[in-house]
């Protein structure tokens, strides 16, 4: 059993690492310490960090003051009293914010929603990076036991009690734990529109809920459809397809997303009560509008350039 078990480092912000434990129970009979190492490399060499004693919890953290975006690290199950190591847990990063590249593929336990090749992956970071929407890791968490926490969830839970609604969404799952059990299957919760989690089976959502899950402004399939369509607006304004370039594409695929999101966030109240609490969204939407004028300013600037540069058959000179 000991060859199956292994920590989840579910995220890295600012060089605190969260931990996470897989079977509790299990982990608990044979091990007694967790173990966090760090390597400037992913090869090595990696030299032990810190130990934390295990205690019963479904997570830990552990702040490396060190830490910078280059080190890897990795974790792993130790009893002292056996000299019994686990299997290492996946190798993470640091990111500054957490995002889906943060988490090696294998750890994730669902799925992207779209298949992405290494080219696809670059193009969607870029614009996040544009955007300013690289993600972040959010949890929900219910507990039926705790009246406070049953309060709070009612409205996320479906009268089925076989449905969760995210708290933060549009979101995509990492990990999920129901009434205890890790869900492991691709297909159990099926993920509906970045939005709810549907269980399968009768009443499912009685004990605990546990979610981690990526938590962002647009989907991966939003970007690339926007990006898609962005050849056809640069080839409208004059360009050919020879002249549009990467950064081109990229910058009037993010002007399409703030323009869709601008247009939804006008469409709803820009102030929101609740009770003595007030939410105002203007300082927001004016954000957004800035970002917008900004990335269209320097879109004009590129297309006007290649333009200048046909009409005189020049050649680009990069200048440093």
């Amino acid at each position: 059993m000991a060859t199956v078990l292994k920590p989840i480092i579910t995220g890295i912000v600012n060089g605190t690492l969260q931990i996470s434990v897989t079977s509790v129970s299990a982990v608990g009979v044979l091990f007694d310490q967790l173990l966090v190492s760090s390597a400037p490399t992913s090869s090595g060499p990696f030299t032990q960090k810190t130990i934390i004693t295990l205690d019963g919890s479904i997570s830990y953290i552990y702040t490396d003051l060190e830490n910078t975006a280059a080190v890897y690290y990795r974790a792993q199950y130790y009893n002292s009293g056996t000299f019994i190591n686990s299997t290492f847990s996946e190798l993470a990063q640091e990111t500054g914010i957490f995002s889906e590249y943060t988490v090696p593929e294998t750890s994730a336990t669902y799925p992207p929603e779209i298949a992405l090749s290494n080219s696809d992956r670059e193009i969607v970071e870029s614009i996040r990076i544009t955007l300013g929407d690289l993600g972040l890791i959010e949890r929900d968490f219910y507990d039926s036991s705790d009246s406070q926490s049953v309060v709070s969830c009612t409205a996320h839970i479906s009268s089925d009690l076989c449905t969760w609604e995210l708290v933060n969404w549009k979101g995509w799952p990492q990990r999920v734990r129901l009434n205890g059990d890790e869900k492991v299957s691709l297909i159990d919760p099926q993920v509906i529109g970045y939005r709810y989690l549907t269980f399968s089976g009768a009443a499912c959502i009685t004990g605990t809920l546990d979610v981690f899950y990526n938590s962002f402004r647009f989907s991966d399939r939003e970007i690339l459809l926007a990006y898609d369509r962005s050849i056809n607006l640069l080839v409208s304004c004059g360009l050919t397809e020879e002249q549009v370039t990467e950064e081109m594409r990229i910058m009037q695929a993010a002007i399409l997303l703030l323009e869709g999101e601008l247009r939804e966030a006008q469409n709803s109240a820009v102030m929101i009560r609740d009770g003595d609490t007030t939410y105002d969204k203007s300082r927001n939407i004016m954000s957004r509008t800035m970002d917008l004028e900004d990335l269209k300013r320097k879109i004009r600037d590129l297309i006007e350039c290649a333009l200048y540069q046909a009409s005189y058959n020049l050649s680009p000179i990069r200048v440093d």
